[in-house]
């Protein structure tokens, strides 16, 4: 059986649109229902005249941030694989601490006596 070479820009695997597949998707619904449950409660105990709005500018823009964080760009790496990846890199690396003895010379000008 033969491998099948595909390229770069076919994805295989299902998406929603290019970029942000299933597991991206279920992140962002994560995310945006614990704001929208928080949002939902704030509409209900809220007397401000303006809480549907601020309610609902909340749960969209969790949902626009989200996306803009979670999809895979040309890379193949999203925002927040980014950052993970940068994490755990420093979290890997040695720290080293190093002992400086610090000793300062002076160098006097010479005199020329005439």
């Amino acid at each position: 059986m033969k491998k099948l070479t595909v390229p770069e820009n076919i994805a295989l695997h299902w998406e929603l649109f290019r970029g942000f597949g299933m597991p991206e998707l279920i992140r962002t619904a994560i995310i945006t229902g614990i704001v929208l449950f928080g949002s939902i409660l704030f509409y209900i105990f809220s007397t401000w005249a303006f809480r549907l709005a601020a309610a609902m500018l909340a749960v969209l823009l969790t949902m626009f941030i989200c996306v803009n964080v979670f999809v895979r760009m040309d890379n193949n790496q999203s925002i927040y694989n980014f950052l993970k990846r940068g994490r755990r890199y420093r979290r890997e690396q040695q720290t080293f601490y190093y002992k400086r003895e610090e000793r300062i010379h002076y160098a006097a000008q010479e005199r020329k006596d005439k």
